[in-house]
């Protein structure tokens, strides 16, 4: 084929030069362009016809695939005409043009193939000219618009399915796969005015752009590419996200596949090696729904599936666990009451009641497992106590086996429960158990019904027991009154005087309809809140580790008192400040026990303030005074006894009083995650989950006491970032 090209170019220029001789030997030029373009017509149809196997996959490529194809049967056509005309000299009227040289000739015909001409009162002498100048015509105007027609066409089905490419994407958000949460992370993603969104996945882009369409604003469709493409193929992944300029990355996984968990993890690796030798940390968050998924990434030594990736962030998340922090956590929702609804008092107990032991259900199991710590509890008494209503025994016998040190908490009772006869409870068969705990003046319940389908969530929430919504003597009265007139034998709940130690939390994916009426009832349901939401379980501020990422300094720096400094920087400086790189390179599990630290924040808080030993503002009862916890002392801790200054300070019995809650939360997030305590005094043993600290506080040796006494210290200059970070926001 080379030779033929070559072999074109050079009766081009030889036809060209021959132009400048005089018009009776311009057949010259005309045999040379007629053997031109044979010549280039052949090479053409090996090449771009033959080649691609039918005409119409030529036509359905890119722009300039279409353009070449039309410029070369155009310039094919007028090098044959031209060769024709030339080669057998037709006669040009003298009175009209005159013609002396080939090149006169030549640029007649051109003029006429092209539809144009620039002489007046002009006559064609030939018909076969006539029949040159109708098919340029044709060919030039007829197929040029016809092909950018093509092109247009093409490009729009290009972009509608996904084949488009975008080579210029740069800080943007990218998700990989689609399902029922990637329309949330792009929605809150796209909230920022600014903000751009590629989205990667393998299914019917035509249904995903409709579906994408009927939930987002048109706003946010603008700013979304959509891209077709498979997560566990290296090549879509390195080049059609643009990885290295992207901003963070999401990777879900597609619905209703098979491995999914393991296909993400495959991605990250992808995800990495696209990344090269970029010294820039790339966020990358990916979501893992099953429980074992989950236990083992967050037991696992390497903090990355990719060994020694120092290019990316990889940060787990299950959409599932985020409920369990927004309804219990430091990112806890205002509607949401804390388990122990008020800080905790001597004869009291916080009792959790879960209907479904579904994904949704375990994982509030597990949340309240690792944060129901109070320091009321006295060797047996007042445990916190979790029942689990669900009917299958496979489904508790699977749990169970996945997390078998949740039944060997210290603390806390985890209760799968079951009648006389040894068959797990149903949820109406436990009805006269939830009416006993609900008319309990000393029980916090909490009542969560975990239904994956809403009507039935709803119809079971509107089947408890009386007790549940109305106790005698439990709820304040007051007359009601309508402009200050009182209305005779009218009496309704006062607005902040509802005492039933009560909530009943209903799973919905999207809050409207009976659940949006449920939730705004202030009266009978009160105390009744949908939770399971979609857009708000894949909440940002979720993800954010600053505080964890503190919460370790402030354990890693526990005696030089430099964590106090860091806190006076923060709170004077608009950015927080941490090391980023001692976070990055820790395990997971470890960030993981940071986290679960962080959502103890109020109980923490709630511990000093009952030991007085940190106050509401006067000006602002909704904030900590942070500022008297430090000036007045109480921030500064001594070992053994010995103060290093007369300045007041936490009495030894009353630090180590309040730093077992910390041991006692420590120990159950650690047996959770399938941590052990050797069977005899051993070493510690991450490879096999030993460690020889999983025992109660009283055993531990005084220098193990005093860093969880450094925990709890801290809690009030975290609060205090908390606030401040989240009003910077």
């Amino acid at each position: 084929m080379n030779s033929i090209m070559w072999c074109v170019v050079t009766l081009l220029v030889a036809g060209f030069g021959c132009l400048a001789l005089p018009v009776k030997l311009s057949w010259i030029s005309g045999v040379l362009f007629l053997l031109a373009g044979v010549a280039w017509g052949y090479s053409f149809w090996l090449s771009r016809i033959k080649g691609t196997g039918t005409l119409d996959r030529e036509l359905s490529r890119g722009m300039w695939s279409q353009l070449s194809l039309l410029f070369g049967a155009v310039a094919i056509a007028f090098l044959v005409g031209v060769g024709f005309l030339l080669l057998f000299q037709h006669d040009f009227d003298p009175s009209v043009i005159t013609v002396d040289t080939g090149y006169d000739a030549f640029i007649y015909i051109a003029h006429r193939y092209l539809g144009y001409n620039f002489y007046e009162d002009g006559n064609v002498t030939n018909s076969f000219i006539f029949l040159f100048s109708l098919i340029g015509t044709v060919l030039v105007g007829g197929l040029l618009i016809t092909t950018l027609s093509n092109i247009v066409q093409q490009r729009k089905e290009d972009i509608d399915l996904g084949l488009a490419e975008y080579k210029k994407l740069e800080g943007h958000t990218v998700i990989i796969g689609f399902g029922d949460y990637a329309t949330h992370i792009a929605k809150n993603a796209l909230k920022d005015e600014k903000a751009i969104v590629a989205l990667m996945t393998n299914q019917n882009m035509l249904e995903v752009r409709s579906r994408l369409r009927v939930e987002l604003l048109d706003s946010y469709i603008d700013r979304l590419y959509l891209i077709s493409g498979e997560m566990t193929t290296e090549a879509d992944i390195a080049e059609k996200l643009c990885l290295p300029k992207a901003k963070d990355v999401y990777v879900l996984g597609e619905a209703k596949e098979f491995g999914v968990d393991s296909k993400c993890i495959e991605c990250v690796k992808f995800i990495s090696k696209t990344r090269g030798e970029n010294e820039d940390v790339l966020p990358v968050y990916v979501h893992l729904q099953h429980l074992y998924s989950n236990k083992y990434i967050k037991s696992a030594d390497k903090p990355s599936p990719v060994k020694d990736a120092k290019n990316i962030f990889f940060r787990p998340f299950c959409f599932y666990e985020n409920w369990g922090r927004l309804l219990w956590g430091h990112c806890a929702l205002p509607q949401y009451s804390p388990l122990d609804f008020k800080p905790i008092e001597k004869d009291t107990h916080v009792h959790l009641v879960v209907v479904g032991l579904n994904r949704m259900g375990a994982a509030l199991v597990l949340q309240a497992a690792r944060i129901c710590h109070y320091p009321n509890f006295d060797k047996d008494k007042n445990k916190t106590i979790i029942s689990v209503i669900e009917r299958d025994p496979n489904i508790v016998e699977e749990f169970k086996s996945i997390y078998p040190g949740l039944l060997q908490l210290e603390d806390v009772s985890v209760v799968f429960e079951q009648k006389a006869d040894g068959i797990y409870h149903t949820f109406e068969s436990f009805s006269e158990e939830i009416d006993k705990y609900a008319k309990d003046p000393k029980t916090f319940l909490t009542i969560a019904i975990c239904y994956r389908d809403p009507d039935e969530a709803i119809s079971a929430a509107l089947r408890l027991p009386e007790s549940v919504y109305y106790e005698r003597g439990m709820i304040d009265l007051e007359e009601k009154k309508v402009d200050g007139v009182v209305i005779k034998d009218t009496f309704v709940p006062k607005p902040d005087g509802n005492h039933m130690h009560t909530q009943v939390l209903i799973r919905q994916e999207v809050n409207h309809g009976l659940g949006q009426i449920l939730d705004e009832d202030q009266m009978h349901y009160k105390n009744f809140h949908v939770f399971g939401m979609f857009e708000e379980g894949l909440n940002f501020e979720l993800l954010d580790d600053t505080l964890p990422m503190l919460a370790k300094n402030n354990y890693t720096t526990m005696g030089n008192g430099s964590f106090l400094q860091k806190y006076s920087e923060i709170m004077k400086e608009n950015e927080p400040l941490f090391d980023m790189k001692d976070w990055y390179e820790s395990p997971e599990w470890d960030r993981m026990s940071n986290r679960c630290q962080i959502d103890m924040l109020n109980t923490y808080l709630n511990v000093l303030c009952s030991e007085k030993l940190l106050h509401r503002k006067d000006d602002n009862p909704g904030e900590w005074d942070s500022e008297s916890y430090v000036n007045s002392g109480y921030y500064r801790l001594f070992k053994g006894g010995e103060r290093k200054d007369n300045s007041p300070s936490y009495d030894k019995n009353l630090a180590l009083k309040i730093a077992e809650i910390e041991h006692r939360r420590w120990n159950a997030e650690r047996q959770i995650a399938g941590w052990r305590a050797p069977n005899e005094k051993g070493k510690r043993l991450d490879a096999f989950y030993i460690h020889p600290c999983i025992v109660p506080f009283n055993n531990l040796d005084e220098e193990t006491q005093y860093k969880d006494i450094i925990v709890l210290r801290a809690a009030p200059l975290l609060e205090a970032i908390r606030r401040k970070c989240k009003k910077q926001q």
